[in-house]
This record gives C-alpha cells, structure tokens and sequence, in this order.
C-alpha cells in the first residue's frame, strides 16, 4: 500500500463523487487526519476509565457496567468497532466552549469594560465542578457536572445531538441513564451545600447549521426520585462486588444477565452483532437479540 507521499504528484480523479477527497493525495490525506483523530479519542480518559461516574451508573444493563467495572476486554482497543468517536469528539470540544461561555458570562464585571465586553451574570454559572452523590461509599463515584445555574437552583446537563436523537427526546423525553446522571449529579451538588429544585438537559442541534432549535427538557425533583437515585446506589454497590468476582474469575462475564436496547447497544463497547449469528464471536448480540425475538 503506497504512502501519503507516494501520491503527492497525482491528478486529479475522474470520480467527483468521492465524499474524501478530490485527488488520491486529497483522499490518502483524509485516512491520516481521521487515524490522529481516531487515535487521540482512544486515549482519553474518559475512554480508559474503569471507574464509572454519575454519567454511566444509570444504564440498565448488568453485563454493560459490571463489565466496564471489571475492565473486561476482547482485544478490541477502541471498543466496539463499530463505535466511531466522531460525535463524541464533538461533545467534549461542545462541553469546553460552553464552559468558557458561561465563564465569561459568571465573570465579575470589569469597570473599564463596556456591557458589551462584560458578561451579564456574575455568579449564576458554575460549570464543569467536580460533585460526588456518594462521598461516604466505600468506592465513591464523583463526576464532572457540566452546569450549575444558582439562580434557578437548577442542575443543567447538555448534549450535543443528532437530530434523530433529538427528535426522540423531545417525543419520549430523555432514556432513563441521562434521567439518573442528572440526579446523580444534583445529589452531588447538594452535598457540596449547594439547593437544586430541578434538573434540565439541554440538547443542542449537533448537525444544524443555527442555535435556533436548542432544546431543553425540565423536570422538577420529587421525593420518589431521591428514594430511586438511593435504589441505583445500592445497585451500583451491587455490581461492584460481582465485577470483583469476574476479576477474580469465579464468575464469567458472559453469564451476566443482558439488558438489550434499540438506543443504548450501539454506543456499548461490548456490542457486536456478529455474535447473534456466531456463538464464538466476541461480545455481545445485544439489540439483535431483540430484533431476531
């Protein structure tokens, strides 16, 4: 296979269909930002922890999280192969602007500044604070909240969606993991002394061209949902101690029980859809399952 620099003198292609790139140089160049990108998004922190957060203890399956607890591996370095970072690149660089933003907006006002020039809200905004709902646990699970809005007593959560996602949210409302992260994070945030009445998730057009169609899903805490937030943390404990077991090896991942989702195995790193045709392939069938039903 010929190197990048091998068609560096190359014409242009006759195929003016090619979605990478206009000459074979243009599209040789394409495969090499996207292995940087690829590779980059594989070491990231949040792609290597074995330790889950308020952002992950709200899935519904047990071999999903017992399996990440017990950084259970099939060779795949990524994952699911067939997972591309791409969206959840574009997430993390979201989650960084929007924290500068609000910064900017919470920032004490500079007197030599116009308004202009000066945000609007000086201590309204906390962003990206790092909350715990579970400090005195033996194993403890702090998280990164994205917001914090002192003046609503509101926990804020945003993601950055496609418009298929979106239209499912604005339908049925958020999937139950998003629901408990938020909770989870609120529960953190009353622990550091902070008052939440509600949590919001603020979903903005991922592949839209405008800010005109955020979306933003409210939901005033209940009593009900502090007792489910102390269910899913005895849940969690749990899990924990069976995925003490797949490490130890007296128990096998694989008789985990399963909790298949049409909108929750495409972003599992277990998921392999192989597996529902071949009982030695790697993974989990996971939504197949349902579909072969």
């Amino acid at each position: 296979m010929p190197g990048l620099d091998a068609w560096n003198e190359q014409l242009l292609i006759n195929d003016k269909s090619s979605v990478n790139g206009n000459t074979r140089f243009a599209q040789e160049y394409s495969k090499e930002i996207r292995d940087v990108i690829s590779r980059y998004a594989v070491r990231l922190p949040r792609t290597l922890q074995r330790h889950l957060g308020p952002s992950e203890l709200g899935h519904g399956c047990d071999a999903q999280l017992i399996g990440k607890m017990a950084g259970v591996s099939f060779g795949h370095s990524s994952g699911s192969a067939l997972h591309d970072p791409w969206a959840s690149l574009m997430g993390t660089w979201g989650h960084a602007g929007m924290e500068e933003a609000l910064g900017w907006d919470a920032a004490d006002p500079d007197p030599g500044k116009s308004d202009l020039e000066n945000g609007k809200n000086p201590g309204r905004w906390f962003t990206e604070r790092r909350v715990t709902p579970d400090p005195k646990a033996k194993q403890p699970h702090p998280g990164t909240a994205d917001l914090y809005d002192a003046k609503y007593k509101l926990l804020g959560d945003y993601k950055f969606q496609s418009e298929g996602v979106r239209a499912k949210l604005k339908r049925n409302g958020p999937p139950p993991h998003y629901y408990w992260q938020m909770l989870l994070y609120a529960l953190g945030y009353i622990n550091e002394g902070f008052e939440v009445e509600r949590v919001m998730l603020i979903s903005m057009p991922r592949t839209a061209s405008s800010m005109d169609d955020i979306y933003c899903w409210e939901h005033t805490i209940t009593p009900e949902d502090w007792q489910g937030v102390q269910d899913l943390l005895k849940k969690t404990e749990i899990r924990e101690q069976l995925a003490e077991l797949v490490v130890k090896g007296e128990l096998a991942w694989e008789d985990i029980p399963v909790t298949p989702s049409e909108s929750d195995c495409q972003y599992c790193g277990f998921f392999n859809p192989r597996k529902a045709v071949d009982p030695k392939a790697w993974g989990c069938a996971g939504m197949e399952l349902i579909r072969k039903s």
